[in-house]
């Protein structure tokens, strides 16, 4: 899986790359025909937004997910739970469809 992270009127400190990374990675618990994420984190005035985009691999249609906040923590989390229930709801599906083969 690969990942981007970028960041609008926001410092990327260490601490905050290192909160998206271990985020992410949870992502793939679930489904692990991820190929792409990029991250964007943004402020604007008071208000701290985390958006994400998700490639999955063989899907022509990515997965988005956006969670505004005042802390950009709690917005990361929001996002990754948006996203997370989207992508079990995709595995769901493609597992009604009969795609079973390991979907992780």
């Amino acid at each position: 899986m690969q990942l981007d992270i970028t960041g609008h009127h926001v410092d990327l400190s260490k601490g905050l790359k290192e909160k998206v990374e271990k985020s992410v990675k949870k992502l793939e618990e679930h489904f692990n025909h991820i190929s792409y994420i990029h991250v964007t984190l943004n402020v604007d005035n008071k208000t701290h937004k985390a958006e994400a985009k998700v490639n999955l691999d063989h899907h022509t249609t990515p997965i988005f997910a956006e969670s505004s906040n005042a802390d950009m923590y709690k917005s990361i989390d929001d996002m990754v739970n948006k996203l997370n229930k989207q992508i079990i709801k995709h595995k769901e599906k493609l597992q009604q469809r009969g795609h079973n083969e390991s979907l992780g």
